[in-house]
């Protein structure tokens, strides 16, 4: 029996399971529609999540198309003492550790960088608030728009209606895509908020809707939050996309 905190406020005690999710995640805009395909195996509890994700991705941009990629991400959920197995949410308390990227991403979240001359990295450049911001970067010699991505393990309550917002600007408008989205083992995947990017002044993004994540039984339900980082036009203009201010919270 393991205990795993993640989250303000949640904690659950689960024995070791192994599941694998196939799951589909469009995400809506204006101009632009995203697939991503994912077939996902989560092995909870422990020190660390290990999910292996395979992610063929289309985006609609000015420009090519985003080429598939196959990415390991690793989100750590830390243990704890015990506060016993049923959920007691509280409504606006973040589930999300260190959304404003003041503390090192060190144990919280998990980055996959698409290769040598793409960068994924807090920064103290563009903060929406306080400090820092969480940066994703193409630089102009990586010579295609492979997408990057940021992942943190999550504690999700059955029957609790969770909003999620941030806050995104990119460096070259309407060239670039971020997506949140979470995936629940035995439950599936979440598309939460996201679009085109067409500003380089911040953006708030919420919910696209609120309503309950499907979850069954009463204990707290662990899961893995997603970012994606997509690009479009030309593979060899540097483009950068800024998150900040990240919340996920029952209402």
């Amino acid at each position: 029996m393991v205990t795993i905190t993640v989250g303000a406020g949640t904690t659950c005690a689960r024995e070791e399971t192994t599941v694998t999710i196939p799951t589909t995640v469009t995400l809506p805009g204006e101009d632009i529609e995203t697939t991503v395909t994912i077939p996902t195996t989560v092995t909870l509890p422990g020190e660390d999540i290990e999910t292996t994700v395979t992610v063929p991705t289309t985006v609609t941009l000015p420009g090519e198309p985003v080429p598939a990629s196959t990415v390991t991400v690793t989100a750590t959920a830390a243990p704890s003492t015990p506060a016993g197995y049923f959920c007691n949410p509280q409504s606006g308390v973040n589930v999300i550790k260190n959304g404003g990227f003041e503390q090192s991403l060190a144990g919280i979240w998990r980055a996959f960088q698409a290769g040598p001359d793409a960068f994924i990295m807090r920064t103290p450049a563009s903060p929406a608030s306080g400090s820092y911001s969480f940066r994703s970067r193409a630089g102009p010699n990586l010579g295609n728009n492979t997408p990057q991505r940021l992942a943190q393990a999550v504690l999700l309550c059955p029957g609790v209606t969770y909003e999620v917002t941030f806050k995104a600007r990119t460096t070259v408008p309407n060239a670039a895509v971020v997506a949140a989205w979470i995936e629940v083992p035995g439950e599936g995947g979440y598309t939460l908020a996201g679009g085109s990017l067409g500003s380089d002044q911040y953006v708030t993004f919420t919910s696209f809707d609120t309503r309950p994540f499907p979850l069954s039984g009463t204990a707290p339900v662990p899961g893995i939050f997603f970012f994606e980082f997509s690009y479009g036009g030309d593979p060899n203009v540097e483009k950068d996309i800024y998150v900040d201010d990240v919340v996920l919270a029952p209402v």
